[in-house]
């Protein structure tokens, strides 16, 4: 029974042999269930390439010899952009170490160290500069030479200088130098005051320009600070400083005259001109103080005292003089500002007069006389009297006495007494 199981384990199909003599496997009839009504047996199928994933398939020796054209071409032309990026690589780093060369060479060039900004209140020169930037940069590919536009900035501890310049240069050797330099555009402005010694020296202009307000007053014969102040003056700048685009300064003047110190400040502003050709300081204004005015004032000067107007000169010129009657003219309220020892009196002894006078001030609190004059001359007056102490802000009852000297043989002196006036000092805003 063993050998018969065996024997139906392992037995084969029958072979049949096909047309061609080979042995063919004998279809299992058995096995098939579905008839098979085809005359001839269906064609088996071809077999497929199987594929990895997304790999491409298998090029041909073909495709292969068409694609190598394309990467000599591709190689070609990579090499020669590695050779291009190189060559401008190598021009910029040229270009790059000109720029910097122009850079030094112009902050060295006489254009900008031997440059002189001219000016009324003293020529500008000894800049060094301070920043060079290169605008633009024109030159052609490794070659000898180029040219440039530079911004540069220079100063001189006065003037803050800006230049646009225009350079041509060329390569000598391993270094690049400027062959030609041309300002295009030029700027400049003050960074300090003007020297202390430019403005003593402009001293004459500046008190002219102290005066030129007062012709636009109606006054006719305001006191002078070019007259006064013009001849044996010492000046001292007090201050001066550069504030918003001007320079304010103040100028103390001391004036002896019979042994008695005048003294007085003027305040100066200038003011920078950038329109003026070439741009320039000029002076704005300029205003004498209290003390200026009173020091110019109490000195005898010719013409009717600085209050008098045009109409009150015609009132005058209509008196009638004669010999022993004389007129005078002054203020009965006499204003003073707190601090300053000048009082303004406007005291006049009229050019109808025939003789001279002189007047004296007493105090009507305490009796002291606060100040006599100098004799003053027909024609003559005296602006301001000088206290020998200032007085305390308010209302100061005082008396004003005033002599007509005569000529001793056709009528004798003539004193007259008026005690209705006033000293008023003015507080000064704290």
């Amino acid at each position: 029974m063993a050998d018969e199981h065996d024997e139906k384990l392992h037995s084969e199909k029958p072979l049949t042999t096909d047309e061609t003599g080979e042995a063919a496997v004998q279809p299992d009839t058995a096995a098939s269930t579905e008839p098979n009504t085809d005359s001839e047996s269906a064609p088996a199928p071809e077999p497929a390439i199987e594929s990895d994933g997304d790999a491409p398939a298998t090029e041909t020796p073909q495709e292969k010899k068409n694609r190598k054209p394309l990467f000599i071409t591709l190689g070609i032309v990579a090499a020669a952009a590695v050779i291009f990026a190189a060559v401008f690589a190598i021009n910029g780093i040229e270009d790059a170490g000109a720029k910097t060369a122009l850079e030094d060479a112009i902050a060295e060039d006489p254009i900008i160290t031997e440059r002189v900004i001219p000016s009324t209140w003293g020529d500008q020169s000894g800049f060094k500069a301070t920043s060079v930037s290169v605008k633009d940069f024109d030159r052609g590919l490794f070659a000898p030479d180029a040219t440039a536009s530079l911004y540069v900035k220079a100063e001189n501890g006065s003037y803050e200088l800006k230049d646009f310049i225009d350079v041509q240069c060329e390569k000598q050797g391993s270094d690049w130098k400027i062959t030609q330099a041309e300002v295009i555009r030029e700027e400049y402005a003050p960074t300090a005051p003007v020297s202390d010694e430019a403005l003593l020296a402009h001293l004459p202009e500046i008190m002219a320009k102290a005066d030129e307000g007062k012709e636009n007053l109606a006054y006719i014969n305001p006191p002078s600070v070019a007259d006064f102040f013009g001849i044996d003056t010492e000046a001292a700048v007090l201050s001066n400083e550069l504030t918003l685009g001007e320079d304010e300064a103040q100028i103390k003047l001391t004036r002896m005259i019979d042994g008695v110190a005048h003294e007085g400040t003027l305040d100066v502003v200038l003011e920078w001109e950038d329109n003026a050709e070439p741009p320039d300081w000029e002076i704005d204004y300029v205003l004498a103080d209290e003390e200026a005015e009173g020091a110019i004032g109490s000195v005898v000067r010719d013409g009717v005292s600085g209050d008098v107007t045009a109409s009150q000169q015609a009132d005058i010129d209509a008196l009638e003089g004669s010999s022993g009657r004389f007129w005078s003219q002054f203020q009965q309220r006499m204003d003073c500002v707190e601090g300053s020892p000048y009082c303004f009196i406007g005291f006049a002894n009229l050019a109808i007069n025939d003789c001279d006078m002189q007047f004296s001030v007493t105090s009507n609190e305490t009796g002291e006389t606060l100040y006599e004059s100098p004799v003053i001359p027909p024609d003559s007056c005296l602006d301001y009297f000088r206290l020998a102490e200032p007085l305390e802000p308010g209302e100061h009852s005082v008396t004003v006495q005033y002599t007509a000297f005569g000529d001793g043989w056709r009528y004798a002196n003539t004193t007259e007494t008026d005690r209705d006036c006033m000293i008023y000092t003015k507080a000064r805003s704290r």
